[in-house]
């Protein structure tokens, strides 16, 4: 298995997304070609246009505070840079990253980016795709900012070296870092994704899929582990999985049965902070 540099939602690997609950799942014909629209900084949380010329546009502006209003300050904290994309609607809805600085370099900052063609406002509601979009995709910078990883890149062309002689008892890792011993991630990896799975899994990385293929190795999926996924996205690797059910998490209720997808989603409960996070965004969203 090799782990995604970038970590999106929608795309080629849409192709054959069934929900295995009721959560929206986006649809795409191919793989994603997004057209930049605006590209800002964030400085303590406020918008700054990258081009001097180009004052921050409101319609991006009201996005952005949605996104503030929301989810807790915590999270916006991390995020460095914000980003407007399309392919327009229902391909791909958006992505996180770490920011980078020209030649590559990653920093200790993470890019939001979404595609505003996809997010419409005024149905911000449970059921619609915005708010569990940007769920999911703020899940990846809360688990995985530097106060939860030890950041140490490593590039593609090395993944497969490390993955074949890394000790996982060291802690999960990925190609973002190292997961610290009591992070989010790790503490999940540890209950629900053992290392031999890790290292067999049979779902290749999204560049990687073959969507001919992608049918079938979704089904062995379902087969070795029933009742296991929240979603058909979340068996694309243990990030996703993280943020399928952490987003099944916050939008639903009350959780019962002993499967180990219902053991994902409660997982979070144990978490003070994740609580109180699930608590304000259901609250800002009238759940």
């Amino acid at each position: 298995m090799k782990f995604y540099p970038k970590l999106l939602l929608g795309g080629l690997v849409a192709l054959l997304l069934i929900s295995c609950q009721t959560t929206p799942q986006p649809k795409a014909s191919g793989p994603i070609v997004m057209t930049p629209v605006a590209d800002y900084r964030v400085v303590n949380g406020e918008l700054i246009s990258e081009n001097p010329d180009q004052p921050v546009l409101p319609e991006h502006l009201e996005i952005w505070d949605w996104i503030r209003w929301v989810y807790p300050q915590e999270w916006i904290n991390f995020i460095g840079s914000f980003g407007l994309d399309t392919d327009g609607e229902m391909g791909g809805f958006a992505y996180v990253d770490v920011d980078r600085l020209p030649d590559g370099t990653a920093l200790s900052t993470w890019r939001l980016v979404i595609d505003p063609a996809d997010m419409i406002l005024d149905d911000a509601t449970s059921e619609s795709h915005f708010p569990r979009v940007l769920t999911h995709e703020l899940s990846h910078i809360m688990a995985l900012n530097e106060s939860q990883f030890i950041l140490d890149e490593i590039s593609d062309s090395d993944q497969d070296q490390w993955m074949n002689h890394w000790d996982f008892s060291q802690g999960y890792r990925n190609v973002y870092g190292i997961a610290q011993k009591n992070s989010y991630m790790n503490r999940f990896v540890q209950e629900f994704w053992p290392a031999p799975q890790i290292l067999n899994w049979p779902i290749p990385p999204m560049d990687k899929i073959n969507p001919m293929e992608l049918g079938s190795l979704i089904d062995k999926v379902k087969d070795e582990y029933p009742d296991s996924f929240v979603s058909t996205y979340a068996m694309m690797s243990v990030e996703e999985d993280f943020a399928e059910s952490f987003s099944e998490y916050v939008f639903q209720e009350d959780v019962q049965g002993d499967s180990v997808m219902s053991q994902k989603i409660r997982f979070f409960g144990q978490f003070d902070e994740l609580v109180l996070a699930r608590e304000q965004i259901r609250l800002e969203l009238g759940l």
